[in-house]
């Protein structure tokens, strides 16, 4: 596997608003009882570059194949048909059936990803309706109930993102229609809180147009009755060891990351909590 870079985010906790709470509960060291990486440790990939190889790769083959079949055609009309006009043909009818099987691979993967976000959707809207015994009955649903009552949503105005956050990034089904959360029992508002999002292909989708968002641009995080405002304070683009970035510091602080487009690094995005709002 070659390097990779990784994109981070973080963002500082400021005063908190409400007169209740003037004052950031301490850091929580929770999460970094286990390694919030992954067992080679490294930070977590989250790249989709593999479906727009996936494509690249496909649109090519179909490119070959048609010049094939386009040469044959005109060889047949100059010295008439022949054994390895006919393997041409053969060949060039193979490549572009198989290109338009690959191009058609990154298009059934955003199918049944849009399936498995709306049945995360409809999960969550019957939970807050206290329906959660039907359940069982949304198809496409991949999301545990447990994972979805500690749903989250994550809002970068500057980005106009606004995405959920499921749980556990160990479930990579999680990953691949929500944003993670990295390490295991964090809770935002204490020490280091870390999320991690695919760098979608292609549109948007999930952190794809993360690195876009400026220093000093905030960030919001729902959860539960709680909400925590967030500013950006520095981004970097490190290789997939750095893990260090997950670690607490003694300071309440939000990470997001995600990988380059080539999958190679990881840009991570870091921010301080500006404010903190209950109900």
């Amino acid at each position: 596997m070659g390097e990779v870079k990784i994109k981070t985010l973080i963002v500082k906790n400021a005063p908190v608003k409400n007169e209740e709470d003037h004052t950031n509960p301490p850091a929580s060291d929770k999460g970094d009882q286990h390694p919030p990486h992954d067992s080679n440790g490294e930070l977590p990939k989250t790249g989709e570059e593999w479906l727009r190889y996936m494509m690249y790769a496909g649109i090519l083959l179909v490119v070959s194949g048609t010049v094939l079949l386009v040469l044959r055609r005109r060889t047949i009309q100059k010295k008439g048909r022949s054994v390895l006009m006919k393997k041409r043909t053969l060949f060039g009818s193979f490549l572009v059936v198989a290109g338009l099987m690959l191009i058609s691979v990154p298009f059934l993967y955003e199918w049944r990803t849009s399936q498995e976000t709306a049945a995360m959707e409809q999960a969550l809207k019957m939970i807050a309706e206290n329906d959660s015994d039907a359940l069982s009955s949304i198809p496409h649903l991949t999301v545990s109930e447990e994972d979805l009552r500690d749903v989250m949503e994550l809002e970068i105005p500057s980005i106009d993102l606004n995405e959920k956050s499921a749980s556990c990034y160990n479930k990579k089904e999680n990953l691949g229609i929500a944003l993670t959360q990295i390490k295991s029992h964090q809770m935002p508002g204490e020490g280091n809180f870390t999320i991690a999002g695919h760098r979608g292909y292609r549109g948007d989708r999930l952190f794809r147009q993360l690195p876009e968002v400026p220093k000093g641009e905030k960030v919001v995080l729902h959860h539960q009755a709680e909400t925590y405002e967030y500013k950006i304070v520095s981004s970097a683009t490190i290789e997939p060891t750095d893990v260090d970035v997950l670690k607490d510091r003694g300071k309440n602080e939000l990470t997001l990351i995600t990988c380059t487009l080539d999958g190679q690094k990881r840009f991570v995005l870091k921010r301080n909590t500006n404010q903190r709002f209950k109900g």
